[in-house]
């Protein structure tokens, strides 16, 4: 799960993002064990600098993309 979560954050398309963001909180929020949480820690950095590239993000019309922001915080606060 990680690793395409991974993929889908690595990625350009920003409904893929969104998703990945969307799905890893859920299922952080609702499994103690799921993800394994040491590769979650392994991760860490990696998923940490998505958030920052996230929390950036503008859209189209050059504001800033506050979906795509919300659900990289909520992520966060997740965590």
């Amino acid at each position: 799960m990680l690793d395409s979560t991974i993929k889908q954050l690595a990625g350009s398309d920003r409904a893929s993002r969104l998703d990945a963001y969307m799905m890893l909180s859920r299922a952080l929020k609702a499994s103690n064990n799921l993800p394994d949480r040491i590769a979650l820690q392994d991760k860490m950095s990696l998923f940490m600098s998505f958030i920052e590239r996230d929390v950036k993000a503008k859209n189209e019309n050059g504001s800033l993309d506050t979906t795509l922001i919300i659900h990289a915080l909520n992520l966060l606060s997740t965590f």
